[in-house]
């Protein structure tokens, strides 16, 4: 958790109660240079919005600035709170490559719950 990205995201002005929420969450999910890996539907859960509403709040806070997707599929954001963060928004590639060992581990993370969560399902189904 960053605290410096939590306390940056309560003090913008993001258009709707559940966007600002939807960037509180990530704020506090977010790492040391303001990176955030979100689990989309850990993040719909706790925010208590549906898929498509997150989605809607996410293209809204993009819209504003306050968010900066590094990967195409939203896996890796960042959130502009100082001078590094606006840097590495503003060039997804080196972005990317810097936090390439991080996302790759992450992916690996979650994969590995997955199938984690598929062998529960088929014992809670056949138990």
């Amino acid at each position: 958790m960053s605290a410096e990205a939590a306390a940056w995201a309560l003090r913008q002005t993001a258009g709707s109660p559940e966007a600002k929420l939807v960037l509180i969450l990530l704020g506090d999910a977010a790492g040391a240079a303001a990176e955030c890996v979100p689990v989309f539907d850990r993040l719909a859960q706790r925010a208590e919005l549906t898929p498509f509403e997150l989605h809607e709040n996410l293209l809204r806070l993009k819209a504003r600035g306050l968010i900066c997707e590094i990967e195409p599929s939203g896996e890796l954001i960042m959130l502009p709170i100082d001078d590094v963060a606006r840097a590495l928004a503003a060039e997804p590639e080196h972005a990317r490559e810097m936090f390439a060992d991080f996302l790759a581990a992450h992916r690996a993370q979650a994969r590995s719950i997955e199938r984690r969560d598929g062998a529960m399902e088929t014992v809670c189904d056949h138990g």
